[in-house]
């Protein structure tokens, strides 16, 4: 017979082994200076984590545990154990670092500065900043290559697109898109880039193999955040002065549905497994939840104040 302890342990072990598996979300709360850790399976808030002053972005690696929080105010980058669910620690980076995003392999982090118009490269391995490229003013959003080669970082006071072969700090080619460029989203398969221009309410698609922009689609007021939908072929872009989301059919080119979500939508990632886009609402302090067939709101979670998620949060349960 098995002891009772050894039962409870392995009980403990099953549960502990069923978290660890499920799809998370961390939602940065720039009001109360924490992140909801949303189990997606449940849809519940499983934990809120403390992190620096002011959090706005987001990016979750899918090779290791971790995931990296941007903090402009306290200028810092706080590391969350994924698996742990827990912090674990903080690097110095900056004096206003804003986007970031993760390289595929999990080794670097790349975090743009606002008011440095740098680019800072951290060691995840030594959480060290390690490296440091010069782009232009306010850098905003920026996100890899699929194979991690090329960085696209959003120049929103200069309306471009700067990319980079990051590793020779060399740049490859600057885009004029619109007015103030902030999100910038990779294609699934690497072939398309995207941009999201404030200031234009429009979304600039670019060929990532000619670096030129193919197309530009108008959705609406303030668009801010960008996911792909490559099983659809479409990207859904919050727009944040009218609180919606458009969806744009890249067979075409071509804006198909406007989708009224909560106040001042900002963050925005999907998970294509559960058909499901989630949608960060700044104003509303929420988490939604949009079938991606259905377009319908399925759900809707509470989470911290002021709820941004700009960038990557999911942690998709076949990851590390």
């Amino acid at each position: 017979m098995i002891h009772l302890q050894t039962a409870i342990a392995m009980l403990l072990s099953a549960i502990s082994a069923g978290l660890a598996a499920a799809p998370f979300a961390y939602i940065t709360n720039q009001g109360s200076d924490n992140v909801s850790v949303i189990d997606l399976a449940s849809r519940q808030v499983i934990q809120t984590l403390d992190v620096g002053e002011k959090p706005a972005g987001i990016a979750v690696s899918q090779t290791d545990n971790r995931a990296y929080v941007s903090n402009p105010e306290s200028r810092e980058i706080t590391v969350i154990d994924t698996e742990k669910q827990e912090v674990i620690s903080s690097v110095s980076v900056g004096n206003g670092p804003v986007g970031i995003a993760v390289s595929p392999d999990g080794k670097q982090t790349f975090v743009s500065d606002w008011y440095d118009h740098a680019v800072y490269i951290i060691d995840n391995s030594r959480l060290v900043v390690s490296d440091t490229i010069q782009v232009g003013h306010s850098p905003a959003g920026l996100d890899l290559s699929p194979d991690g080669k090329k960085l696209y970082v959003a120049i929103r006071d200069d309306n471009n697109l700067m990319v980079f072969d990051w590793k020779r700090k060399e740049l490859l080619e600057t885009i004029m898109v619109g007015k103030a460029p902030f999100g910038v989203t990779v294609s699934h398969e690497g072939e398309l880039v995207f941009v999201a221009n404030v200031q234009s309410s429009d979304i600039s698609i670019i060929n990532s193999l000619t670096n030129k922009v193919i197309k530009t689609v108008h959705t609406g007021l303030f668009p801010y955040g960008i996911a792909h939908d490559h099983l659809g072929n479409r990207i859904f872009v919050t727009n944040q002065r009218d609180s919606t989301v458009s969806v744009i059919s890249l067979d075409d080119f071509k804006l198909t549905h406007t989708l009224a979500v909560g106040e001042y939508p900002e963050g925005i990632d999907i998970n294509p497994e559960r058909n499901e886009i989630y949608v960060a609402n700044w104003f509303d302090d929420n988490l939604i939840v949009i079938n991606t067939q259905s377009l319908e709101i399925i759900d809707e979670i509470a989470t911290g104040t002021g709820s941004r998620a700009f960038g990557r949060f999911i942690k998709f349960p076949n990851s590390p």
